[in-house]
């Protein structure tokens, strides 16, 4: 696993990865987004007008927000958690996840091999 450090900088550079798979969602050609607020990593908005992904440096307040610290957000950006888990998760440890942002985690942030190794459970 992998500490985030700036939230804005991550999706940036992993833009034509969510602009890939926005294509290939219930999602694609829509507009839309969620902004995501962390207390150690920054906040971030991603939003998508006519299928095209644009990130902004900031939690937009008219998006589904999702506050968490990072490191339950990580989970969900490298496809160890889906969707719900993080939900129950962030909610769990006092953070706010809106209902209508889980579609969009689920799209862009696909739940993939959840196995790690026994050194990586954390």
């Amino acid at each position: 696993m992998f500490r985030l450090i700036n939230l804005p900088m991550f999706l940036k550079n992993i833009k034509a990865t969510l602009q890939e798979r926005l294509e290939c969602s219930p999602f694609a050609g829509k507009s839309g987004g969620i902004g995501i607020i962390t207390d150690d990593a920054g906040n971030a908005s991603i939003i998508f007008d006519k299928g095209k992904i644009a990130i902004q440096a900031r939690a937009a307040k008219n998006l589904p927000i999702v506050r968490t610290p990072q490191n339950l957000l990580v989970r969900s950006l490298v496809g160890y958690w889906d969707s719900t888990r993080l939900a129950a998760r962030v909610q769990a440890a006092g953070g706010d996840f809106h209902a209508h942002a889980a579609p969009v985690i689920k799209a862009l942030f696909p739940e993939t091999n959840p196995y790690t190794l026994e050194a990586d459970y954390f």
